[in-house]
């Protein structure tokens, strides 16, 4: 059991949770969040289980008890008596589904931090404290529209579960498991929104 990664898991978990119960509704994105995070829980647990059976000590060999003696033989019967078994069906194996990806390249470069020397750019990084206060009108819109589908309601879940959590990376899981794929992000026509977006949502976390 990978210890940091279930302490990681668990402490999502109750914060989505948290949230989840003051909205009183979980919307198909927390859902989909809670899933996915109950799934890194799950796995975490079950990290090293296969070099903990290898490391455990072997049994000790129980004697085998001995033999029945052997019965007496059988007279023998002619060759067209001995049926042959039919040999057995071949049992056909399931094929191995894949599994979704989790992310595209696309969608990694969006995440990628870029180093910053200018300082009209350190200024423009500035930290911010509340994702909702962050944004203009004009901008808002401009986001809900390109990003989330017009969906208004899935935005402010989204920002309010952004608020919530602790770390960019967090963040970045949060995103890349729900809206952006979603919404396909990673398409030509919504990389710059996307882009920007995600420079504000990295400025909650410095």
């Amino acid at each position: 059991m990978n210890l940091d990664k279930t302490a990681s898991a668990l402490n999502r978990i109750n914060r989505l949770f948290e949230l989840i119960s003051e909205m009183g509704e979980a919307s198909d994105t927390e859902r989909d969040l809670l899933k996915a995070y109950v799934k890194d829980l799950y796995n975490s647990l079950t990290d090293n289980e296969g070099d903990t059976l290898a490391a455990s000590p072997a049994p000790a060999p129980v004697a085998a008890p001995a033999p029945p003696p052997p019965p007496p033989p059988a007279e023998a019967l002619p060759e067209a008596a001995v049926a042959e078994a039919p040999p057995a069906p071949p049992v056909a194996k399931p094929e191995a589904k894949p599994s979704p990806a989790t992310s595209s390249p696309a969608l990694e470069e969006l995440f990628a931090t870029e180093a910053v020397t200018e300082l009209s750019d350190k200024l423009s990084l500035a930290p911010i404290s509340d994702l909702t206060k962050a944004m203009g009108l004009n901008e808002r819109i401009f986001t809900v529209n390109e990003l989330f589908g017009g969906d208004n309601a899935e935005f402010q879940t989204m920002i309010t579960s952004l608020n919530g959590l602790s770390s960019f990376d967090e963040a970045k899981s949060v995103l890349m498991r729900s809206v952006a794929q979603k919404y396909d992000w990673g398409a030509p026509g919504k990389v710059k929104k996307a882009k920007t977006f995600i420079k504000l949502v990295q400025r909650r976390y410095k």
